[in-house]
């Protein structure tokens, strides 16, 4: 099915057909958001290849800002608004954004497929079996990852997310913050203009729309931008049945940093796919690529 750009009048119906049509097809959407750069590079291209050679039985969307010609076949389109792309910041907007699963409301799962992934195996449908709420590449100690204090599952540039649970996380009527943490924010203010704003922000906590997980991923995408970091981090507050893969089943399903690490935790197994094979390690991955 070829969906073609569409205005905002005629989104509407569009996203209507596309519901109607998801409901009879698979149990999993790839979604492949692009940039706001046209046209797409040669290692984009690579990692279309690979999904179009594994995954090409699956429905597939790319995901695009308004404006932004796609000259792809075969692939629909859904348009989103520009503030959802060209930044990380942008990226984990959209990623932590109830519009965004909406659209794929007809599907139980979303493959998450950023172009700087590789996909080695067709065996997704058994990744959806697992049915966990999210699963990722793991981060993995090791020399690309100095910082790394705990192991754990998050990078979400390649993920496998259950779509329910991600709206009903993000519908969650969980405070951010009770008053306690909020009088303890002013307390400890050491100038007068932190105290006055952590006092409106103490006066404002009663209300939802300021104090609800949307103003966490509000604050958090200032602070850091990653989504992953917030799914590892507070997801768990927000909905506690929120579950994520362990560290040594997502090595099955991906690598992201130090990847022969990851091999040798692996049985020296490739995974199901793999997320940034250019940024960590590239030589690592070229014998597994395809045309090799």
């Amino acid at each position: 099915m070829y969906v073609p750009a569409v205005s905002k009048t005629d989104e509407r119906v569009i996203r209507e057909i596309l519901k109607i049509h998801i409901m009879s097809k698979n149990q999993v959407a790839i979604v492949i958001p692009l940039s706001t750069r046209p046209g797409l590079s040669e290692s984009e291209l690579i990692s279309l290849k690979h999904l179009e050679h594994y995954l090409s039985d699956y429905d597939r969307f790319f995901i695009a800002p308004e404006n932004i010609k796609v000259e792809y076949e075969g692939i629909p389109v859904i348009r989103m608004a520009d503030k959802y792309f060209g930044s990380l910041n942008a990226h984990t907007r959209l990623s932590l954004s109830n519009e965004f699963y909406e659209n794929f409301s007809g599907y139980k799962f979303m493959l998450m497929y950023h172009l700087d992934c590789l996909v080695f195996d067709s065996g997704l449908d058994w990744w959806c079996d697992m049915d966990y709420d999210l699963i990722g590449p793991p981060w993995i100690k090791g020399p690309d990852l100095p910082w790394l204090e705990e192991e754990g599952v998050g990078n979400t540039g390649f993920s496998l997310r259950k779509i329910e649970s991600f709206l009903k996380l993000l519908n969650s009527k969980v405070r951010w913050e009770g008053p306690r943490s909020k009088l303890n924010k002013v307390v400890r203010s050491e100038t007068i203009a932190d105290k006055l704003k952590q006092t409106g922000d103490l006066a404002a906590s009663p209300f939802p729309g300021r104090n609800n997980i949307h103003a966490h991923i509000k604050y958090h995408i200032e602070k850091d931008g990653h989504d992953d970091r917030f799914l590892h981090e507070f997801a768990t507050k927000y909905y506690p049945d929120f579950n994520i893969a362990p560290v040594e089943v997502a090595l099955k399903f991906g690598f992201e940093a130090n990847p022969r690490i990851c091999f040798e935790r692996n049985q020296k197994n490739i995974p199901f796919g793999c997320h940034a094979w250019e940024t960590y390690d590239k030589e690592f991955w070229e014998p597994f690529m395809l045309d090799h």
